[in-house]
């Protein structure tokens, strides 16, 4: 999977969607944001098993089509740090 994404569009869903996971350790699965890149969109879903939260970006340029779990108060963090303009997903 890879594609480009502007950074504080990015930083904004993120800031709202890891509000939605869950912070108990039921399932470690449900600590992660699902992240896939198809069709010239990017989703990320973001649940605690009970509720779910769905954001779809419209990409211009998805060069590689794929999922990926990831930690999501990690890649908050790791992505409110960032001072770049643009962000290469990969």
């Amino acid at each position: 999977m890879k594609f480009e994404i502007n950074t504080m569009l990015l930083q904004a869903i993120l800031a709202k969607s890891v509000k939605a996971v869950s912070s108990k350790d039921i399932m470690p699965s449900l600590k992660n944001f699902l992240i896939k890149a198809e069709n010239s969109t990017v989703t990320i879903i973001a649940g605690d098993g009970a509720t779910y939260l769905i954001k779809e970006i419209p990409i211009k340029d998805i060069e590689t089509e794929g999922s990926v779990l990831v930690d999501a108060k990690q890649l908050t963090k790791l992505v409110s740090k960032i001072a770049e303009d643009t962000i290469v997903f990969e």
